[in-house]
């Protein structure tokens, strides 16, 4: 997904009609969308933009012989519900990241994603099964040149890494249905054979347990569909957070759990909490989001973050986007940037989105953020629009960090926040490291422990 090499070429920088492309298409064969792409994407098949005889824009596989339709739908839709086509979800992962800009999508007619899409369709795009659902978006496709046209994912040598989860599914089933006719074949067998002795009374009651116990279980699979992976594991009632919270807990240990209440099967047991980063990472397979003040007020900034936690040297904002005439321009992408940190030797990618930024934030993105840099000169007004009832709460849900300069003044209504003060030094920057450490290691205390989360559905802090 970071491999974007495509340029946009002005010999496609045009808006094909539509009418002519659905025209063009009408009866040409057609494979899922969705298969097709993540083998793109995961093979990092060489594409070509180009304008065909019909003057419409395609997407051309010269080493499948294949002629895409870019105007077919992908399946996959934003958060507000509007649909992708091929071309929206080839020009974000194909084209070199400094030209993917709005205004260079757009007036060619496709739909720009934004950073806050991006890490949604990038986790689509690499899982391996395929929800079912996507599998009904098709894309025409025809030869470039006529001859034979191979389909990445089914015309290459040796099985395809995609496997649809409705194969899975089906699978699944007929396992269910084999099992439950070999448990009704062994309950009818030994009630046949069996006497009055107590041992074939005992053997008709199990094996008539066993069964009635298959049947349930197999009627409820069919009451409930079973359709993707999360659905498998509510089916139950136990959702993908009580999955992971089993899986880590020791077998040795599990014999050691107390019974902690009643419930209606009779016992609970302590449950445990998912840890912040697993919470962000595992259930809601999102990156951790720290908030940056916006512009260059602060000392660290979304131009200069960077240097300082993962690079440990601290370096002006302003001088860190000055150019060689004076002027300061910053060549960063809107909230484009990451930092990678390792957590238990696992590289953990943080975003770092400007405080302007949030009110494009939906639930997920604020569950997702574990970090909020204070602006010393913002007092409360610096989080108008937080969801949160009180700075308690706020303070509870994620971390607030203030960097200063040393000998500089925090703010009285600062000091009563639960918050980290990091001071850096001007002159000495061999000081530096030791404070993305102290900061580092203030964060990992925060993620490696569940949390009390107190974003409010209908609150937001106000100044």
């Amino acid at each position: 997904m970071d491999s974007n090499e495509l340029s946009f070429e002005d010999s496609w920088d045009f808006k094909s009609d539509l009418a002519v492309v659905d025209s063009f298409w009408k009866n040409a064969q057609t494979t899922e969308s969705v298969l097709l792409l993540k083998a793109i994407v995961l093979n990092n098949y060489k594409l070509q933009f180009v304008k065909n005889d019909a003057n419409i824009l395609v997407v051309r596989m010269p080493e499948f012989n294949m002629e895409l339709n870019v105007f077919a739908p992908s399946g996959l839709t934003s958060r507000k519900g509007e649909s992708y086509v091929i071309g929206d979800i080839l020009l974000f992962t194909q084209i070199k990241r400094e030209e993917y800009t709005y205004s260079s999508v757009t007036k060619r007619g496709f739909k720009y994603i934004n950073v806050l899409e991006r890490d949604r369709i990038k986790s689509i795009m690499e899982e391996s099964k395929v929800s079912p659902e996507l599998l009904d978006f098709k894309v025409q496709y025809t030869a470039i040149d006529g001859g034979e046209v191979k389909i990445p994912g089914k015309s290459l040598e040796g099985p395809s890494k995609l496997v649809s989860t409705k194969l899975s599914v089906k699978r699944i089933l007929e396992k269910l249905y084999s099992d439950l006719a070999t448990f009704q074949e062994k309950y009818e067998s030994v009630n046949e054979a069996a006497t009055n002795s107590e041992n074939d009374e005992r053997a008709v009651k199990k094996a008539k347990h066993d069964y009635i116990n298959n049947v349930v279980f197999v009627t409820c699979i069919q009451e409930r569909p079973v359709r993707t992976r999360n659905s498998l594991l509510t089916a139950h009632g136990e959702g993908f957070e009580k999955i992971l919270q089993k899986a880590d807990v020791p077998e040795g240990s599990k014999k050691l759990l107390k019974p902690h209440g009643p419930t209606v099967t009779g016992l609970m047991t302590k449950s445990q909490k998912l840890k912040v980063i697993d919470e962000i990472c595992y259930k809601y397979r999102k990156r951790p989001i720290i908030i940056v003040p916006s512009g260059t007020v602060s000392i660290i900034s979304r131009q200069n973050i960077k240097q300082m936690l993962q690079d440990h040297q601290f370096i002006d904002a302003n001088e860190s986007i000055r150019t060689l005439d004076g002027s300061i321009v910053s060549n960063l992408p809107m909230n484009g940037v990451e930092i990678v940190h390792t957590i238990g030797k696992k590289p953990i990618k943080f975003r770092v989105i400007e405080n302007s930024y949030i009110s494009r934030f939906t639930q997920s993105d604020w569950i997702s953020v574990v970090c909020v840099v204070l602006n010393v000169k913002g007092e409360k007004w610096q989080f108008n629009g937080y969801p949160f009832e009180s700075f308690i709460d706020l303070f509870l849900t994620l971390k607030g960090v203030l960097f200063v300069h040393d000998g500089d003044i925090v703010p009285s209504e600062m000091g009563s926040w639960d918050i980290k003060v990091l001071r850096i030094s001007r002159s000495h920057r061999h000081n530096d490291a030791s404070i993305a450490k102290e900061f580092w290691q203030y964060i990992e205390n925060f993620l490696l422990q569940p949390r009390q989360r107190k974003i409010s559905q209908t609150k937001k802090l106000t100044q």
